[in-house]
This record gives C-alpha cells, structure tokens and sequence, in this order.
C-alpha cells in the first residue's frame, strides 16, 4: 500500500514558520535604584558621602550637652566600558527580513541590561558588615540596617556612562 508522506511532497508543501518566540527576561531591577553620575574630565569620579546624625531623646528642662561632628567619606568610582556585537551577513540584511534586524537589536538591548545589572548586583557584596547569618532569624531591622550600611560603604553607587 502506498502512502504519500511529506518526503514525497516535500517541493509542494511549504515550510511554515512561526513568530520566533524570545526567552523571557526580567527588566532591569537594580538599574531604576542608582542614578546617573555624569562623568566629566579623568579616569575617576569622586563622590563624598556624607554622616548620618542620631537624635537623642531630650529631658524637660535640662539642656543638650551631646554634640555630634559632622564628616564626610570619598567613595572613588572607576567606570569601565562594556559592548556586545552581532554580525548579520550581507545575505540576511539583502533579504530585507526587518523582523531578523529588529530581533537581533532586542536580543542586543536586552543582554546590556542584563549585563548592568548583574554588575549592580554584584556591588552588593562590597557592603562591609555582616548581619544575620545561619542561625539568626531576619528581622525588617536588619533589612533597614543593611540598606544604610551598603548605601555608605559605596556598594549602592552607580557605574557611570
């Protein structure tokens, strides 16, 4: 018994294609936190931080003794390039598939983005102390804590561009 099959109407039955499907990615998440340092003359950017003050509770009628000083500390920042490149032959370009083109462009976008924040992320662990650990149960303290103490050992400061 004879059975006609695609390999025997393989130049009759055209080939669909589907929309290409991209793989799903999470947007920047670190990125809309730091903002932008503009970078002038030099291969460094100095940005100081300044104290933070504690309030003290006061008693009725008795005046403050405690003062506090004020400082400051230089977090010296060294920027750095990162790029990405994607070679489409003259063949793809010359079938004038703007849908490979504009495909290739989101591909691109996408991998910088992931590229900045994985940095930004990576900064985290500059924060220098350590709270919590095995054995200690997180408390939104410690989450208040550790955000102030990674703001000021320079670990929530942006790369410039």
């Amino acid at each position: 018994m004879a059975i006609t099959s695609l390999s025997e109407l393989g130049d009759t039955v055209p080939t669909i294609i589907e929309e290409a499907q991209y793989t799903a990615e999470f947007k920047a998440v670190m990125r809309p936190l730091c903002w932008n340092i503009k970078k002038g003359k030099g291969s460094n950017v100095n940005v100081p931080y300044l104290c933070t003050f504690a309030a003290a509770q006061l008693q009725e009628g008795v005046d403050m003794i405690s003062s506090q000083t004020m400082t400051d500390t230089n977090v010296q920042i060294t920027p750095y390039e990162s790029g990405l490149k994607a070679i489409l032959t003259d063949d793809v370009i010359e079938d004038d598939n703007e849908d490979l083109i504009r495909a290739a462009g989101k591909l691109l976008g996408d991998a910088y983005e992931r590229k900045r924040d994985e940095d930004l992320l990576g900064d985290l662990d500059n924060g220098t102390n350590s709270l919590g650990g095995s054995g200690t149960t997180l408390t939104l303290g410690h989450l208040s804590q550790t955000k102030d103490q990674l703001w000021h050992a320079g670990a929530l400061l942006p790369r410039t561009t």
